[in-house]
Order: C-alpha cells, then sequence, then structure tokens
C-alpha cells in the first residue's frame, strides 16, 4: 500500500523536475523499532494529504464522501457496485495490519474488514496519520501527538506550534506551522527547525525517501530532504494533486487535468495537459492502478493512470 514513485534532479531545471516527479511520494517509515512493529503507513502519501477519504487493501476499495457520513466498499478489478459497510466514518481511512480506522467528527476508530468490531482510540484526533502501532494526531489545541495502540499511551511531541498538517519519514515529523512554513522534528521533539520557507502557505505535503512535493499558494513544488533543488512544475495553478509514476493529475477553477509530466515538463511540441472534466475535483487519491476523485455530485471516479478507462464508481441501490 507505501506510495513508491520516481524522481529525480538532473542537470537542468526542467529535466531535473522530470525526475523528481518519476521517483515521487512514498512514505517508506523505518521507526523506532520499540514502538513501531511494522514500518507500514496507513495509506499513500498523498491520499492522506488530501483528506484520507480512500483506501485500497487486496484487491478492495474502501471510501467516504466528503461532506457525507458512511463509508463504502467495493472491489478495485470490478465496477459492480459499492455497499455501505458503515453508517460512520468522513475521513482519514487508513489500514494496518488487517486493521481499519477513520476518522468520525475528529473522533478516530478502528474496526475490521466488514465495518465491525468499531473501538473509540482517541476522542478527539485530527488528521491522524497511522504508522505501524503509532498514531500520530493534532490534538484541539493544535500540539502535535503521538499515541500507541500496544502501550495505550498518549504523549505530546510538539507543543503551540498551531500545526496544520504533517507527515512521518524515517525518525522525522516535518509539518506545516502557523505561519506556512514546512518545518522538521524529530519524535521526541527535539531538533525544530525551519525546512522550507513558504512564499504563501504550504499545504498538501507528499514525501518519499530523497523528495517532499507540496502545493505554495496554488503552485506545485518538489523539493529534497536535504532542503537542495527546489522546483516548481510547469503548470499554470493546482488545488489538489497526485502523482503516480510518470502521470500527474491535478484541479483548478477551470476543471480536472490529466498529464504525462515528462511531456510537459520538456514542453513537447503540441502537447498539453488533457482535460478530464469540468468543474472542481475533490480527495484527488490514487491506488496501484487508478487515480480517483469526487466530481460536483459527489461522484466517485477513476481512470487509469494512463487517463484512459474514465468511469463512475457504481452504487449499489438499497
Amino acid at each position: 500500500m507505501l506510495q513508491a514513485k520516481n524522481t529525480k534532479v538532473i542537470a537542468a531545471v526542467f529535466s531535473a523536475f522530470i525526475a523528481v516527479f518519476v521517483i515521487a511520494l512514498c512514505l517508506i517509515i523505518n521507526s523506532t523499532p520499540a514502538e513501531v512493529v511494522s514500518g507500514t503507513a496507513g495509506n499513500y502519501t498523498i491520499n492522506i494529504a488530501n483528506g484520507g477519504y480512500l483506501v485500497e487493501d487486496e484487491g478492495f476499495l474502501f471510501f467516504t464522501k466528503p461532506n457525507e457520513k458512511g463509508i463504502w466498499r467495493t472491489e478495485t478489478q470490478k465496477n459492480n457496485g459499492a455497499e455501505k459497510i458503515d453508517e460512520k466514518g468522513d475521513s482519514f481511512l487508513q489500514n494496518v495490519k488487517d486493521t481499519y480506522y477513520y476518522n468520525d467528527n475528529n473522533k478516530l476508530i478502528s474496526c475490521d474488514w466488514n465495518g465491525k468490531g468499531e473501538k473509540v482510540l482517541l476522542n478527539y484526533a485530527k488528521k491522524p496519520l497511522i504508522v505501524g502501532s503509532l498514531i500520530f494526531y493534532i490534538d484541539k489545541n493544535k500540539n502535535l501527538c503521538k499515541y500507541s495502540t500496544l502501550t495505550k499511551k498518549n504523549s505530546l511531541v510538539l507543543k503551540g506550534k498551531n500545526i496544520k498538517e504533517f507527515l512521518v519519514y524515517y525518525r522525522r515529523i516535518y509539518y506545516v506551522d502557523g505561519k506556512g512554513n514546512i518545518c522538521k522534528v524529530a519524535f521526541d521533539g527535539k531538533k525544530n527547525e525551519t525546512f522550507i520557507k513558504a512564499n504563501k502557505s504550504a499545504s498538501k505535503l507528499s514525501i518519499d525517501g530523497q523528495y517532499i512535493f507540496y502545493l505554495d499558494g496554488e503552485s506545485l513544488y518538489s523539493v529534497m530532504l536535504s532542503g537542495k533543488q527546489l522546483i516548481k512544475a510547469n503548470i499554470v495553478s493546482a488545488k489538489e494533486y497526485a502523482v503516480f509514476g510518470e502521470y500527474l493529475v491535478y484541479s483548478n477553477e477551470k476543471g480536472i487535468y490529466h498529464c504525462n509530466i515528462n511531456k510537459l515538463i520538456k514542453k513537447e511540441k503540441g502537447y498539453s495537459a488533457k482535460l478530464l472534466q469540468k468543474g472542481k475535483a475533490k480527495a484527488i487519491s490514487i491506488d496501484d492502478e487508478h487515480f480517483y476523485f469526487f466530481d460536483n455530485e459527489n461522484n466517485l471516479i477513476r481512470i487509469n493512470h494512463n487517463g484512459k478507462g474514465k468511469q463512475t464508481v457504481k452504487i449499489k441501490k438499497g
């Protein structure tokens, strides 16, 4: 379920950006062995950044619709109708070792594959991120905290930074502070420092072993974890985005677009991003084979990574 992309920076600026997106957006986490029994992340990095409305697991897709309650399940290889398995749930779907997690009014709940055996783990956990047996989250005071499902203990990681969002990589946490800058801090709250100063305000963080991707205002950037080779994508604007391999899907006020990053960045003659449909996209997400997004009517749309085979995910009646 971990996201793996190919991205690397080469000599020229545009070439550099191509390679960076080819690696793209992977969350491979090796954390404190005593607390994290598995480095498995609960979802793709970009799915979490866009609200965690969708998660794939072993041939099944679980999703919840923006601004609606309930969790749906369908097969990824077929489009024979999604069934509702839970009346609760509104965001941040994740799965680690056959345990499913979701938020319901910022309350973090776990359950099994069928939505049964529900257990409230945290009464308030904003933007939770599951990594092995650790749950990172933002509390009511906008502090960054962590909870261990093994020891059942809660602890404070970082206090008083007005944290907007975050990601975890190895033993570092990257987060957006109250000023909109990207900062990083160790698991124990030490070595806290500013990583990237944003022009406007950073959001939609995605990370892999070498690169961070993010929006600054409506501009898409990538940067190495060393802080070097900051690259701006050659697109007009983006409200949301998702990258898989050489393909990018993004949305802005005019519509939802798909493109081949290599061709776009090289400015191949006559090539431009393809308009998938007019209207804003919500919760752009991925699995191993598809891009997903919700349209203006809250229908779940999916397309193959190459931009073909667009279809609406069917919902079972009754």
